[in-house]
């Protein structure tokens, strides 16, 4: 199943190895460290790997080589590591405020072999005002006004915050409607649907005017 990563978002032999031991060290201690309860190796590559790179598939809408991007509440690495490994240009923050996980991330970015991560424990309202991110990313995350309000202020100019908005967008423009009058905006929803899934997921690209 892995392998067919390749061809849809032009992954070398190099980059499905990671994402291999990636895959593999999930089944193993993913339940351990609370991560996650998906182990099945087929599951593990479309509910984990595909949905993080399929972020990749709307490029049209912004650029990720050479950017600096911060995956907030990341849990297991996602979106964050795997586009990390699919674009090894990206400098990436994975951040996280249990301390388990961030133990747990440590060491795959060990296991996997990636350079240019930066595992962080802590929560994105205590992260330095002096430092800028392109793109803030956001999955699975819990009170997403708060987060997303804090992240605002860690955005460089022209950046973009993603939110993996599952299948209820208007979930999310309701709890970040506040946000609106204070400069957030949408600059677009684009869905896609995972291999043997029937619900549409949507990615709501955000900035700041």
């Amino acid at each position: 199943m892995i392998e067919e990563l390749s061809a849809l978002f032009n992954l070398s032999e190099d980059q499905l190895s990671k994402l291999q031991a990636y895959a593999d060290i999930l089944a193993r201690d993913g339940r351990k460290f609370g991560v996650t309860t998906i182990v099945d190796p087929k599951d593990i590559v479309i509910d984990h790997f595909w949905d993080s790179l399929i972020l990749l598939k709307f490029r049209d809408n912004f650029t990720i080589e050479r950017t600096c991007v911060l995956d907030v509440g990341t849990g297991g690495g996602f979106p964050g590591l795997p586009l990390k490994v699919a674009i090894p240009s990206v400098r990436l923050t994975l951040l996280e405020s249990n301390f388990k996980k961030v133990i747990f991330l440590k060491r795959v970015v060990e296991f996997i072999g990636v350079e240019g991560v930066n595992v962080v424990w802590s929560r994105v309202e205590r992260l330095p005002r002096d430092v800028r991110y392109d793109i803030i990313l956001f999955r699975a995350v819990g009170d997403i006004h708060r987060v997303v309000r804090a992240a605002m202020t860690l955005l460089s100019s022209g950046g973009y915050i993603v939110i993996y908005a599952g299948e209820d967008v208007q979930f999310y423009m309701n709890r970040l409607h506040v946000l609106f009058a204070k400069g957030l905006r949408v600059l677009s929803v684009d869905s896609y649907a995972l291999p043997g899934k029937d619900k549409v997921r949507n990615l709501i690209f955000l900035g700041i005017q």
